[in-house]
């Protein structure tokens, strides 16, 4: 089934959900591939489901960008796995940190927790 990358109309997400209903994670990741080639990247945040779907994903296709953000609050174990991932499959891991000047506005208006406040 071909489907627009743009976007899903209702029933064509009715029509991959009973097409996938049956099917093992491998298989829905296999499709994904085959539907959208090299468009496909993993956000990673290396706990324990992500590296369970990221051993996943690379054993079907290796050449899978994977990327991660830093939001500069990781713990030390976060750094020790990302760069044993590297090693482990040879990859490159891309890092995105937020724009530093906009945390530093955000931290000095709201504080070092704000995130504990509300979600915006």
């Amino acid at each position: 089934m071909e489907v627009p990358i743009e976007y899903f109309q209702s029933a064509q997400i009715e029509e991959l959900n009973d097409l996938f209903e049956s099917k093992s994670p491998e298989e829905l990741l296999q499709w994904a591939f085959n539907q959208f080639a090299n468009r496909i990247s993993f956000s990673c945040s290396f706990g324990l489901e992500d590296m369970a779907l990221l051993d996943m994903i690379l054993r079907l296709d290796p050449k899978t960008q994977v990327f991660t953000l830093d939001t500069g609050r990781l713990p030390d174990e976060t750094y020790a796995l990302i760069q044993r991932t590297r090693e482990k499959y040879g990859i490159a891991v891309k890092v995105y940190f937020p724009e530093s000047s906009e945390v530093e506005a955000m931290v000095e208006t709201h504080g070092v927790n704000l995130f504990y406040k509300r979600v915006e």
